[in-house]
């Protein structure tokens, strides 16, 4: 089984009775309303140990893709290494361009993780 698709946010719209904030799929949502659908989990609490959790928890999708650039990058790095080729050719090409996704991905994610849970 995989786990829900796309991008995550954490959210602070619960409903009067509840308390805490929600991780929820960003398709689920309009801007300005109440997220509805799928909630991926709930975080109790609004204390900022509760938000630097739910933003972890957001990250995840985020970081399995940072994950999945990094197992890449290692793939062409070892064949450049087993080669014996210098650092320059297709194969370190194509080895940069992982490399330089995985980069971009981890600067998203610690940029999501660090960031303040959305209230809007």
């Amino acid at each position: 089984m995989s786990h829900t698709k796309g991008k995550w946010e954490a959210h602070n719209k619960m409903t009067e009775t509840e308390s805490g904030l929600k991780i929820i799929p960003v398709y689920n949502f309009a801007p300005n309303t109440r997220p509805t659908g799928r909630c991926i989990c709930a975080v109790s609490g609004h204390d900022p140990e509760a938000q630097a959790n739910a933003r972890l928890i957001a990250a995840a999708p985020a970081l399995l893709a940072a994950c999945k650039d990094l197992i890449n990058a290692n793939v062409y790095a070892r064949r450049v290494s087993l080669r014996g080729e210098a650092p320059q050719g297709s194969v370190w090409g194509e080895a940069r361009s992982c490399l330089d996704a995985a980069k971009l991905n981890a600067q998203t994610i610690i940029r999501k993780i660090e960031a303040r849970v959305l209230t809007d």
